[in-house]
């Protein structure tokens, strides 16, 4: 839904995932999205248009929804020298997770004395994950997670 000071619009999405509102003038709105499965999301927008060009005025929003997911998930990462089997303290983890608009950095890691860290596992997808430290080759990595509700108690990675 699109709402401002004045007026609430609701609309259901058609089969693209898309909906429109009619926008008269400049000012400030919110968009609410609320889908069964999935987290609802909320974000403003500006709308700024120039009268003299309306015609040239395309207002628009992209909003990714994450499905509803299980509560303080983690995926155990190790890393270790691939020569000494040492832990590669210092070593930089960046962990993003792939959606329609491309990746997304969901964290960024350090590897400590122990050589692991704590990935959290924040909705079903396709994560990636590369691990940087000068002097060492880059190393990418993905990995893919998919549980229902259901199985949270017992997905324990």
């Amino acid at each position: 839904a699109v709402v401002s000071t004045q007026s609430t619009w609701a609309r259901y999405t058609d089969t693209r995932g898309t909906a429109q509102f009619p926008l008269s003038m400049n000012g400030d709105y919110s968009v609410s999205i609320v889908a069964d499965g999935y987290v609802q999301q909320e974000m403003p927008i500006a709308v700024n248009c120039n009268p003299d060009h309306c015609q040239l005025c395309t207002p628009s929003a992209s909003v990714t929804l994450n499905q509803e997911f299980c509560d303080d998930k983690f995926m155990k990462m190790i890393v270790k020298d691939s020569l000494k089997n040492e832990a590669v303290v210092g070593a930089q983890v960046k962990v993003s997770l792939k959606t329609f608009e491309g990746a997304t950095e969901i964290s960024s890691l350090t590897i400590g004395e122990s050589g692991e860290v704590d990935v959290p596992l924040i909705a079903n997808g396709l994560y990636l994950t590369e691990v940087s430290m000068p002097g060492f080759v880059l190393a990418r990595s993905s990995f893919h997670v998919n549980m229902s509700s259901g199985e949270c108690e017992m997905f324990n990675p």
